[in-house]
């Protein structure tokens, strides 16, 4: 029970000591973003029997407590995208995101720049299944999120290792874009069946991922623009991307191609977009 002081007192003493004696840069506080509320009968804890909103309401003291005497360069994180710690913590690992078969960017629109996300557990269940790996590596990058919780078996895998680098160093050149991004409307990409996957979720979900091969994203930090597109296979794609332009201010002119391959505006609210297999093209404007 977080409401317990005996409990609250040793996570407080674990972490600061973590982060000061251990000189740590962060500390990952499992499960207080995951674990679902419980109820609970000790009538000697400063709540009423059973459950209620006093479980977040704990938690929420304890980092308080926590973050008053931490060092003020250092992190706190936990598991999962839980919004009433949204300001009490500096990153969530957002692996529960493998579980659905069509992806909605709401939470990176609401919280993108104001809260690290990173990770996805996609090596689990599905560890086999390339294109599922390699989807939620690049909805990642394309979401505004960190990517990583990778299996370090991957160094032996050159199809997902080079993948990997890819991505990696392209966000790394564009970081301070990415620190502060927040996901946009996300472009839909109109493709046939040739260039489409299929798989399911993995793990206790079920669930089926249909997606193109190209995974786009887009996103906004203050006046300057990104919209990607990842080639999840091998070979070189090229489709037609349509977006709300009203939205994203592009014109046939006034965006840089960043990465590998090619982009031209067709119509008001149309691109067409060719990647090479593997690879990242990005377009970089202000409006």
């Amino acid at each position: 029970c977080p409401s317990a002081r005996v409990w609250r007192d040793k996570v407080k003493e674990n972490t600061l000591r973590l982060l000061t004696e251990y000189d740590m840069d962060g500390v990952y506080l499992d499960q207080i973003g995951a674990h679902a509320p419980q109820p609970c009968m000790d009538n000697t804890h400063s709540h009423a029997p059973g459950g209620g909103g006093w479980w977040q309401k704990a938690y929420r003291e304890m980092l308080a407590e926590i973050n008053a005497e931490k060092p003020a360069d250092k992190i706190l994180t936990t598991e999962c995208n839980a919004e009433p710690f949204t300001d009490s913590l500096d990153g969530f690992l957002s692996w529960s995101w493998i579980s659905v078969g069509k992806y909605v960017p709401a939470f990176m629109r609401l919280y993108g720049g104001r809260i690290v996300v990173l990770g996805r557990n996609a090596n689990g269940y599905m560890k086999d299944d390339l294109n599922y790996w390699r989807y939620h590596l690049a909805q990642g990058l394309v979401g505004g999120e960190q990517m990583g919780w990778i299996n370090s078996d991957f160094v032996d895998q050159p199809e997902r290792l080079e993948f990997a680098k890819t991505l990696v160093r392209f966000r790394y050149e564009h970081r301070a874009f990415f620190r502060g991004a927040r996901a946009m409307r996300t472009p839909i990409v109109e493709c046939d069946e040739s260039h489409m996957f299929t798989s399911g979720v993995g793990m206790m979900w079920q669930a089926v991922l249909h997606e193109p091969l190209l995974c786009v994203g887009a996103l906004e930090n203050g006046k300057k623009k990104l919209l990607m597109a990842v080639n999840l296979s091998d070979e070189e794609m090229t489709d037609s991307v349509r977006f709300v332009n009203k939205e994203f201010g592009l014109t046939g002119d006034n965006f840089t191609n960043l990465g590998e391959g090619t982009a031209v505006l067709t119509d008001e609210n149309h691109l067409k977009i060719t990647v090479p297999g593997g690879s990242v093209l990005a377009l970089s404007w202000e409006a």
